[in-house]
C-alpha cells in the first residue's frame, strides 16, 4: 500500500448497546467515536442479496489503514453520511503490523 493514497479521514467508531428499561437486550444501539485515522476506500463489488423481507442491496469495499490494535468487527468507519461496517480484518504484509486491511459493508450512518 502507498502511504500517499490515503487521503480519506475516517472516523472510527465503537458500537454501543444501551440497555432497555428492564435491563434486557433490547436498548437504544448508537455509536461512540474512538479516533479519527486517514485511510483509503476501494470500491470491490456491488450487488444484491436475498434477504428475508426481499432484495437487499450490498456494497461490499476494501478500507485499508495504518495498523492499530484496537480494531475488531464492532467498530465501524464513517466519512459523512457513508458507514462501512467492519466484516473482516486482515494484515495484508502477513503480520509486518504496517497496515490493515478492512472488509466492510456500506451503509447509513445514523
Amino acid at each position: 500500500m502507498n502511504i500517499g493514497k490515503m487521503r480519506t479521514q475516517l472516523d472510527l467508531q465503537v458500537k454501543n448497546m444501551t440497555p432497555d428499561a428492564g435491563g434486557g437486550a433490547g436498548g437504544t444501539l448508537s455509536w461512540d467515536a474512538v479516533a479519527s485515522v486517514w485511510g483509503h476506500i476501494k470500491p470491490m463489488s456491488a450487488g444484491e442479496r436475498l434477504a428475508q423481507q426481499g432484495l437487499e442491496d450490498v456494497v461490499t469495499h476494501q478500507v485499508t489503514i495504518r495498523h492499530r490494535t484496537d480494531i475488531t468487527t464492532e467498530n465501524r468507519f464513517v466519512v459523512g453520511s457513508r458507514a462501512f461496517n467492519i466484516k473482516g480484518i486482515f494484515d495484508p504484509e502477513d503480520d509486518k503490523a504496517r497496515y490493515l486491511v478492512m472488509l466492510c459493508d456500506e451503509g447509513v450512518a445514523t
